[in-house]
């Protein structure tokens, strides 16, 4: 579970279907009020659709910079199973 909140993948997945729903949203509002005006008096089209996509953005930005799952420390020692065992220390 832990590695899945830190995946890079997930992270970009999650990113595109905010935009994708965003984008989709904006086609409908656009479709029903007959225009797709943002700002103004008149928009049917808010700030929320500008946060919507930059949180979208963020989201994508924030996959791209993240650092990925934590790497497994690295033993400098062989362990002693590895040595056949006439070789064992």
């Amino acid at each position: 579970m832990r590695g899945l909140l830190r995946s890079r993948l997930l992270m970009a997945l999650a990113g595109a279907v905010v935009l994708g729903f965003t984008v989709l949203w904006t086609v409908r509002q656009g479709q029903a009020a007959g225009s797709l005006t943002v700002g103004g008096t008149t928009s049917p089209l808010g700030d929320g659709l500008a946060h919507a996509y930059g949180a979208g953005a963020l989201t994508l930005l924030g996959a791209a910079i993240m650092r990925g799952r934590p790497l497994p420390p690295h033993s400098t020692t062989t362990p002693p199973e590895a040595y056949p065992p006439a070789e064992r220390p």
